[in-house]
């Protein structure tokens, strides 16, 4: 059997004002395209689908339109639910896509109802399949004699799966989670909720590949069985690396490799004085690409960002360093100079706590922050 691992598609994603989206439409052809010209069997994504909770209705059209032409071409798609999915939305009539092999499975409230084997048979193989989506402590209420913790839940579940499958060695566990020893990068949402946010290595030392999700860098975990496939595209400036996807081949034993994404933008950090940025000829390699720049002017420059811009067309951030007593001290002017102190509240609220933020609570919060700007300026 012949897998293919991917993972973190955050569709819906915006860096700055950059939006991703047509982005994400391209790596999804060229997604279809691999998944022929490699004859893949079985699709895993490992999580975070979409970017937000509650995503836009272009970016459920996008997923929408991918899975349905990834089991057109013919392949089984497993799928877990990450942090930032909504496990309620993304199970939504999951049980009846089965029968198309879309395989959807997400956070449950019994800890019993989490991570029943999957088996998968095509051209007289077969694989078995353990998906494990994220986990919140807080949320799975019937936890049994687990610890409560994201560790704690998934030692659990695989604990009892493990026996449920004929050979661990050939079995395919699929987790969102971070495991110790990862390296992390600046756009994901940490996972510390219930007291634990890292998964000990140990948990999965019985399987023969695990296909993770959550760090958005491609990593292999203490040269183990553990792989993350990372992020499809650069997602913040911390990802000036090669994003990829895995296959991974299930014969006599399993072995799997790398396949790198060359679709998506590039993202790219700039230091400089402003002067050297604009016309030095040794940055038109960067003219389109997502541009961070760090000026080294010592004091501030008029119109900084409108005249870098009209030379790097997605510049999304701009900051200044200057070295005082042998310290690096970061100034930003980045867009969120521009927004008002409610529409910094509102994005924050959009991003990250948009199902449990009540309207009462939006406005207490945006009236303490108007209570505390007020206090600073007096």
């Amino acid at each position: 059997m012949r897998l293919l691992h991917t993972s973190d598609w955050h569709i819906g994603i915006k860096l700055g004002t950059y939006d991703y989206l047509p982005s994400q439409r391209e790596f999804a052809g060229w997604l279809v395209d691999t998944v022929k010209s490699e004859a893949i069997d079985v699709v895993l994504v490992a999580g975070d689908i979409f970017d937000k909770a509650i995503p836009s209705s272009d970016a459920v059209d996008l997923v929408d339109e991918l899975f349905i032409n990834l089991i057109w071409s013919g392949v089984a798609v497993v799928v877990i639910s990450g942090n930032h999915d909504s496990a309620e939305r993304l199970n939504f009539c999951s049980k009846a896509m089965e029968n198309a092999g879309l395989y959807i499975r997400t956070e449950q409230q019994n800890l019993r109802d989490i991570g029943e084997p999957i088996q998968i048979k095509k051209n007289g193989e077969s694989v078995s399949i353990i998906p494990i989506p994220y986990l919140d402590p807080q949320r799975v209420i019937d936890i049994g004699e687990a610890e409560r913790s994201h560790g704690g839940l998934i030692a659990e579940v695989l604990k009892t799966r493990v026996n449920e499958v004929a050979d661990p060695s050939k079995t395919v566990v699929m987790s969102h989670a971070f495991v110790a020893g990862g390296a992390v990068s600046d756009s994901e949402r940490k996972i510390s909720i219930g007291g634990t946010s890292r998964v000990a290595i140990e948990t999965y030392k019985s399987f023969g590949y695990v296909a993770l999700g959550h760090l958005h860098r491609p990593q292999t975990i203490n040269g183990l069985n553990l792989f993350y496939s990372g992020s499809p595209l650069q997602y913040s400036f911390s990802e000036e690396h090669q994003k990829s996807v895995r296959v991974i081949d299930i014969g006599e034993n399993v072995q799997s490799r790398v396949i790198d994404v060359p679709v998506g933008p590039t993202v790219i950090t700039l230091t400089d004085s402003l002067e050297n940025l604009i016309s030095d000829a040794k940055y038109k390699y960067a003219e389109n690409y997502l541009v961070r720049a760090k000026l080294t002017n010592t004091s501030y420059q008029i119109n900084a960002y409108d005249r870098l811009s009209s030379r790097f067309v997605n510049l999304l951030e701009l900051l200044y360093i200057a070295t005082e007593s042998g310290s690096e001290f970061l100034g930003s002017t980045s867009e969120l100079r521009r927004l008002s102190h409610d529409e910094i509240v509102d994005q924050y609220i959009n991003a990250v706590h948009a199902e449990v933020i009540t309207p009462e609570l939006e406005r207490f919060i945006k009236q303490s922050v108007q209570s505390v700007v007020a206090g600073i300026k007096q």
